[in-house]
Order: C-alpha cells, then sequence, then structure tokens
C-alpha cells in the first residue's frame, strides 16, 4: 500500500490533479469578477477538494479566501468572518486576508474590531491610485516574470553596500503578484532577508496600464535568424507590418519578425499557442540571435518601429501583448513569463522608504511589530510629490512619484 502511495506521489496524476484544481481555481475567480457567486462557489469548493489531495498550500488557501470572500458578496458576513478567522489561524500573512476579515467585521457592525484588524500599512492617496507600503514575508510573494541571474547578483552587491532597501515593489493586493521589482526580490532573498516593503495597488485599476515589450535586434544576422525559425518548424507567411501587428493582436499569430526588406508573420500550426507558450517561443528566438553574435534589446512597439525605419535595428520582434489576468494567473501558480515580458505603467510610485536589511532579516520581530515601526517611521518623515518626467538619482521617472526625505 505504502508502495502504490509513494508510486502515485511521483506519477503524473497528482500533477494533473494540481493543474484541474488551478483551474478551477481560475474559473472562480472568473465568475466571481462577473457576479456569479453561486457558480464562483461550486468552482472554488472544486478547486479546494482537489488541492486538498495534492496537498498544494498556495491554492488550499485561495481557494478558501475564494469561498469566504463568496459568503461575504452574499450578505452572509458572518459565515465569511468564520471562514477568514479559520484560514488566518494557519496563514496569518497573507494582508489581503487581514483585508477581507476587517471588511466583514465592518459589515456586523464590530467597528472597533475592524480598526484592529488591519496589518498596520502606510496610505497615500492620489487622484488615481491609492498605494498602502507595508512590509510582507518575501515568501508571499509571487513572481510573474523570470529573473536574470547577473542582474540579481548586481542588485544584491548594492543592497549589501547601501545596507538597505530604499524603495517599496509593486505589488498587486489581492493575489500578491509582483508587478515591478522582481529582481529586487530576489536580491533581497539572496542577501538573506526573509520581508520586504511593498507598496500594494489594486492591480484592477484602470489607471494601471499594460503593455509588452518589442525586441530589437542589432548585428547583420536578421536573415539567418528568420531561417533559424524556419527550422523550428514554425508557419512564416509574409506581410505587411501593420497587418502583421494586427495578426498578433488577434491571436492568429505567436509574433512577427521585420527587417528592412520584409516582415513576416510567425504561427504554430500544430496547437494552438497559449500566452505562455508563444513567449516561450520568442525566448528561443531571442537566445539563438544571442548565440549568434547579434545585440538583443527592449523597446517599446513606437521605439522599435522608429529605429527600424532609421536602419538603426536590423531586426525587431513583436510578441503577442499579456493582459492583467495572465499576470495574476500565471504569478499566482508560481510558472512565471520570461524576462522582459510586460511593461507595467503605473500612474505613481513611493521612494526613498529606506529600511535596513539588518532589520529585514530578523524573524524574531512579529510582522505587526515591524510594520507598526515603519509606519512610525514614515509619519515622521516629510513627504514630497514630484510631478511625471522627474529626474531622481540618474533615472527619469514617467509617473508622480512620492519622496520620502
Amino acid at each position: 500500500m505504502i508502495q502504490a502511495i509513494e508510486a502515485v506521489e511521483k506519477s503524473d496524476v497528482k500533477r494533473n490533479i494540481l493543474a484541474l484544481s488551478q483551474f478551477y481555481l481560475i474559473k472562480g475567480d472568473a465568475a466571481f469578477n462577473q457576479g456569479q457567486f453561486a457558480k464562483a462557489e461550486r468552482f472554488y469548493n472544486l478547486s479546494h477538494n482537489l488541492a486538498t489531495e495534492t496537498k498544494d498550500d498556495f491554492v488550499l488557501v485561495a481557494s478558501s479566501h475564494g469561498i469566504a470572500a463568496v459568503k461575504g458578496a452574499q450578505g452572509k458576513h458572518a459565515e465569511a468572518l468564520e471562514l477568514f478567522e479559520r484560514i488566518l489561524e494557519s496563514h496569518k500573512d497573507y494582508l489581503g486576508i487581514w483585508y477581507n476579515r476587517g471588511v466583514a467585521l465592518r459589515q456586523l457592525g464590530k467597528y472597533e474590531e475592524a480598526q484592529k484588524a488591519h496589518v498596520p500599512s502606510f496610505k497615500i492617496d492620489t487622484e488615481l491610485l491609492t498605494m498602502k507600503i507595508a512590509i510582507v514575508d518575501i515568501s508571499s510573494l509571487h513572481l510573474h516574470e523570470q529573473t536574470i541571474p547577473e542582474a540579481t547578483e548586481r542588485l544584491a552587491r548594492l543592497l549589501k553596500k547601501d545596507g538597505l532597501i530604499k524603495d517599496p515593489i509593486i505589488v498587486d493586493s489581492d493575489s500578491l503578484v509582483v508587478l515591478d521589482g522582481m529582481h529586487r526580490v530576489t536580491a533581497a532573498r539572496e542577501v538573506g532577508c526573509s520581508r520586504i516593503p511593498v507598496c500594494l495597488v489594486d492591480y484592477d485599476n484602470p489607471s494601471i496600464r499594460i503593455d509588452t515589450w518589442y525586441r530589437a535586434f542589432k548585428g547583420a544576422e536578421s536573415d539567418s535568424l528568420l531561417r533559424f525559425i524556419q527550422d523550428l518548424g514554425l508557419r512564416r507567411s509574409e506581410i505587411q507590418l501593420a497587418a502583421a501587428e494586427s495578426e498578433v493582436e488577434k491571436k492568429r499569430a505567436v509574433c512577427f519578425f521585420a527587417n528592412p526588406k520584409m516582415c513576416v508573420i510567425i504561427g504554430d500550426d500544430t496547437h494552438d499557442t497559449g500566452i505562455h507558450d508563444s513567449y516561450q517561443t520568442v525566448s528561443e528566438i531571442e537566445a539563438e540571435a544571442r548565440r549568434r553574435g547579434m545585440e538583443v534589446l527592449y523597446e517599446t512597439a513606437y521605439d522599435a518601429k522608429s529605429k527600424l525605419r532609421s536602419g538603426e535595428f536590423s531586426a525587431i520582434l513583436g510578441p503577442r501583448k499579456v493582459a492583467k489576468t495572465d499576470v495574476k494567473k500565471y504569478g499566482a501558480i508560481d510558472n512565471p513569463f520570461p524576462h522582459k515580458v510586460t511593461r507595467h505603467m503605473i500612474p505613481a510610485r513611493p521612494l526613498g522608504v529606506n529600511f535596513p536589511l539588518e532589520t529585514l532579516r530578523d524573524d524574531r520581530v512579529s510582522l505587526e511589530d515591524l510594520n507598526n515601526r515603519l509606519v512610525e517611521d514614515l509619519h515622521s518623515r516629510a513627504l514630497m510629490r514630484t510631478p511625471p518626467g522627474s529626474l531622481i538619482e540618474d533615472r527619469r521617472y514617467e509617473e508622480a512619484c512620492f519622496l520620502f526625505k
């Protein structure tokens, strides 16, 4: 019997059950966002039951959180509160659950308890966005893009030199998926931090926009790179650049590749390529370009096309655009995209928190005490707003910045 159980543990059965539980979790989120609460609860329960078999901690918590959120949305606040408290017995550092517990308490008229329920944070309200600065466990965060080891090592050296983390990373308050600052998270882990300052935002806020990075190539090997693409067994169709962009946007192609002589769309006839798989193809092409001695750069769509026309680039590649739902979906299940896939445009960000590494390494201090210390420190300092386009420490920020002095 023990041998049979071990065989199942090592087989594809467990992985398939886990994938199905994640699928039901995503279906539950979609139904919840559409206001279909009975359907959402059904999907969350299916996800939870399967996650119980695989003992996947993240899906167990997320599906339980979903069931409780459905209860709250249906006005069953006492049931929701009971579920939130049950989750928090074993997962005290999930900020989203603390927040929703506070909402349930307020709905039940328990205002004093509700006030105490929230993890302390420093709030900045802007015209478009509310930002909450807090400290969280690094283990609770999810990266939606892979990181580059050399970039992580470089940042880790800077962190050791400075002895502090200057700026909070930008994180979706609901899923705790990192939107901006992936390398700072991996560098903080590298130097022994178990906690990290974050800026929590509502990712569903329409003022937060998402775009993609075009790949731009310098070097004389663009024709041979095109032949490599053909050798991958991918379909190529010659087309005008504007039409190619449209085909990619409509998901009729994996990407397009253009040089000064021609433009082709690239597709895969063997199966319907999903967004995650499409970027694996982009990464293969990118890696091959480097092997051929080409320089690979990352540019906005406008700049990539302009510089191709001017002759600065020998070729460009335009990938599919990733949606916010894709970021949350693949980030939450820790299946990140390759590096430099998303380009997030956030209307504001805080800078200059300057929290010491020594404190972020110390697990003996509770998260609540750490956040109280952070909030007290930030309240004692002046906060200066800089307009979009400001140059701060040799970097130009397109968004408004809130700088702690």
